[in-house]
């Protein structure tokens, strides 16, 4: 209704949204014109994108208020209310947080029960071959044939030559690739140590199976202190040492709350869209900033000057529940003293606002830009290009249930609500229903009491007092009858709804450890393994969801290592590979595999045919799955292997050593590909 008529005019109605949003509407508006303060195009953009990314997520939030107060095990306002009028229980059945944990202890075990990495990188199928090399091959394979033959050698001999060294060739690449590979493995390893990469990881899990989206940032460069220690020659220090505390560059990786991100209306995913991140800072985190390339000393002061004093905080309306809810009620008590909100925009900008702005990078002033731009207040502190070669942010998210075209999935909660809710049904009625059938109830006839008798209290041994009926009709005055339990049928319902939560969740019972009601095939160790198998299916859209978040991120390192780490030799031709399937679908049947064919080729014939270096894979392979076994230290590496056996091939010492007379004790081409490991 648009309005209503009345004797002094038309009263326009509008609803609670509509004034909220004319108000924030008004007050942009105002901030826009007031010439006290010159707000930049650049700032003006940020701001709009801003409100509208956090008007989009108002229904996401409040579901995901939800999913947490559920797992939580807790009761809305209202419902609560509700239940407190009728009387009685108010219990509540922490069945969600239970699926939850099941959920990630076993995501924990299939990332890092194994001991291995969830990740590897592998060598594409053919690795590249230098054209110097590829050149090589052709004048050897000419200087040989002249060699041997006196003359100049036919084509056709040629040809055969240069595809024999090609195939020698090609054996070495691989070799070489699946070295660089493995060492390239490490190198991302030891920069996801150094980086708390699998601490984040670890946090990732907790939001991925509680809310709609689990998201792990990196990698981003931060300053990281270090302890090192050094001699010290100060007679008074008794071991030597001193410490010493150093800031190193370092990738950094961690975890980001779901509350703490924001996506404009349009954005079908992380890489769509402008993506805000809240962050909250303390003043002198922000001075740090001060000097650092891409930042504006300027903008820096004047936000530290306004806000360092009282601090700058957008409490948003579910930030108050949020920290209940998380563990922290003295948000709600305490102001937040001097904390600051920063919001960090990755948004496409037009070139013009980068130059009014005051940014150095090369842009021209009508096209639009992937840029990263910090905002405190009205001033903007940081303003830089993307400088991912693909455009890619840094951030990596998925869900327990993707949706469709949406970047917000789902997680266990919502998978089990109304079964929660039918369990908590179920818990409160058994309990209300316990507590009055727990005894005796009694009917009393009140006129028939003496003066100043207690009927308010029954304990053992009461004489009750009465007085004569005085209608003469027979009965006693107090009648006492049992209230009938229904403990039995509520329980029943009670298993019902909650042996659903397993088929709706994907898991089981039985993986919490519970072996009630498990009969049949669970009753046997090989049967177990069945049922786990059986149920693993489900998980599989599941663990190929986590696969891509550690794909993605492995990815994203891997192109950063290339483009500015300097160290050489771990750079290859090598794909990333996600092992968080496999180890679900094949690391029982892949171990005993192993295990059989180790059995299988104990014989002379296969022995030959696979050589030392194929025992000593198998074994690595067949020791790898034991935890308390350093391979390392029990087997010796390929190169010491080969070391061996050319040590008992060679003559004793004062014996002719033979020679290559074709090669003449020059470097072959086949030998040349050595040089590709740099």
């Amino acid at each position: 209704m648009a309005g209503v008529g009345s004797g002094y005019g038309i009263m326009q109605v509008k609803t609670n949204d509509q004034i909220s949003a004319d108000e924030r509407e008004a007050a942009l508006d105002e901030e826009q014109d007031n010439n006290e303060h010159v707000t930049s195009e650049l700032a003006t953009h940020c701001r709009r994108e801003w409100q509208r990314a956090r008007d989009a997520k108002q229904p996401i939030e409040r579901e995901m208020i939800n999913d947490l107060r559920q797992r939580e095990g807790k009761y809305d306002d209202q419902k609560l209310a509700a239940i407190k009028e009728m009387g009685g229980s108010e219990i509540k059945m922490m069945l969600t947080d239970l699926k939850c944990r099941a959920a990630i202890a076993w995501l924990r075990d299939i990332l890092f029960g194994s001991g291995e990495r969830p990740f590897s990188c592998e060598p594409t199928p053919i690795p590249e071959i230098p054209q110097s090399v590829i050149d090589a091959i052709g004048d050897e394979s000419y200087q040989e044939l002249q060699i041997m033959m006196g003359a100049i050698p036919h084509p056709r001999e040629l040809r055969e030559r240069i595809e024999a060294y090609k195939d020698e060739m090609m054996k070495h690449a691989k070799r070489l690739a699946r070295e660089q590979s493995k060492r390239m493995e490490d190198k991302i390893d030891d920069e996801y140590v150094q980086g708390d990469f699998y601490d984040a990881l670890g946090d990732f899990l907790e939001d991925f199976t509680t809310h709609k989206t689990g998201i792990i940032r990196g990698p981003v460069i931060r300053s990281k202190l270090e302890l090192q220690w050094a001699k010290d020659p100060d007679p008074m220090r008794p071991n030597g040492l001193r410490a010493i505390v150093n800031k190193r560059l370092t990738r950094m990786y961690y975890a980001v709350s779901p509350f703490d991100i924001y996506l404009t209306p349009e954005a079908r995913h992380f890489q769509e869209g402008t993506l805000i991140e809240r962050h909250r800072m303390e003043p002198d985190v922000i001075s740090g900033f001060l000097g650092a390339p891409g930042y504006n000393d300027v903008e820096i002061r004047k936000a530290i000057d306004q806000f360092a004093d009282h601090g700058l905080v957008d409490w948003l309306w579910y930030d108050f529940e949020r920290s209940r809810l998380e563990g922290r009620p003295y948000d709600q008590i305490y102001d937040s003293g001097n904390m600051i909100d920063v919001l960090e925009f990755h948004t496409k900008v037009r070139g013009k606002w980068l130059r009014e702005w005051g940014s150095k990078e090369q842009v021209d002033d009508e096209l639009y830009y992937d840029a990263n731009v910090w905002l405190i207040g009205q001033y903007i502190i940081r303003a830089t290009l993307n400088d991912d070669p693909m455009r890619k942010r840094n951030y990596h998210a998925d869900s327990y249930v993707r949706v469709r075209n949406s970047p917000w999935g789902r997680g266990v909660p919502p998978l089990m609500t109304d079964l929660q809710d039918m369990c908590d049904s179920c818990a409160r009625a058994l309990s209300n229903n316990m507590g009055i059938a727990s005894g005796p109830q009694a009917e009393v006839f009140i006129d028939r009491l003496p003066e100043g008798e207690n009927i308010t209290k029954m304990y053992p041994w009461k004489i009750w007092q009465t007085v004569s009926n005085k209608y003469g009709t027979p009965g006693p005055a107090v009648n006492f009858f049992q209230p009938n339990l229904n403990a039995e049928v509520l329980m029943k319902v009670f298993e019902f709804f909650s042996t659903l939560a397993d088929e709706y969740t994907g898991i089981p019972r039985y993986m919490t450890g519970e072996g009630g009601g498990m009969g049949g095939a669970g009753r046997t160790a090989s049967g177990l393994s069945m049922l786990m198998n059986s149920s693993s299916r489900l998980m599989k859209g599941v663990i190929a969801n986590l696969d891509a978040v550690v794909i993605n991120c492995t990815v994203l390192t891997h192109r950063h290592l290339l483009l500015y780490d300097e160290d050489m030799e771990h750079k290859g031709d090598v794909k990333v590979v996600a092992k968080a399937s496999q180890a679900l679908l094949h690391r029982e049947s892949q171990q005993l595999r192993i295990n059989e064919t180790l059995q299988n080729t104990m014989n002379p014939v296969d022995f030959q045919i696979m050589g030392p270096e194929g025992r000593l894979e198998l074994l690595r392979g067949a020791l790898r799955g034991i935890d308390a076994i350093d391979v390392d230290k029990v087997l010796p590496s390929n190169d010491e292997m080969l070391l061996k056996a050319m040590a008992q091939q060679l003559p004793p010492p004062g014996q002719n050593q033979p020679q290559n007379a074709a090669s003449g004790g020059e470097e072959r081409p086949a030998e040349a590909i050595e040089g590709m490991a740099g």
